[in-house]
């Protein structure tokens, strides 16, 4: 991804914030609020972004940008959110795994604008 980063003009902007709005549960993570930005044509995406405790750097274009590419084709592979929720081990019946399916799709909708038409020349 760093290469595909790089060659769309790819720049990050991060910043270390307190939590994870769409993760409350998660604690023991670094959070960040990320901007993309990218050069031509100028789009730009926000976002939140968290990695482990182990991870000392702030992200990469590149990983936030493989992380969002697949999140966003998580949704548009899976026929329904029962099939999303069956192939990531959640429960079908949970609200918290519904929540993460309709973040991921609205991600997916994000991606999609910001990369535009060839958004999937990365995958």
């Amino acid at each position: 991804m760093e290469k595909l980063a790089k060659k769309i003009g790819l720049t990050i902007k991060s910043q270390v914030i307190d939590r994870n709005p769409h993760n409350p549960d998660w604690t023991e993570e670094t959070h960040y609020k990320v901007t993309l930005e990218r050069r031509n044509p100028h789009r730009q995406l926000t976002t939140v972004f968290s990695m482990g405790f182990a991870h000392t750097s702030p992200p990469t274009a590149g990983e936030v940008l493989s992380c969002l590419i697949t999140e966003a084709t998580s949704v548009l592979n899976a026929n329904s959110f029962e099939d999303w929720a069956s192939d990531f081990g959640y429960d079908p019946d949970s609200r918290k795994a519904e929540a993460a399916y309709r973040a991921c799709g609205k991600i997916s909708k994000q991606v999609k604008r910001f990369l535009g038409d060839n958004w999937a020349e990365g995958l």
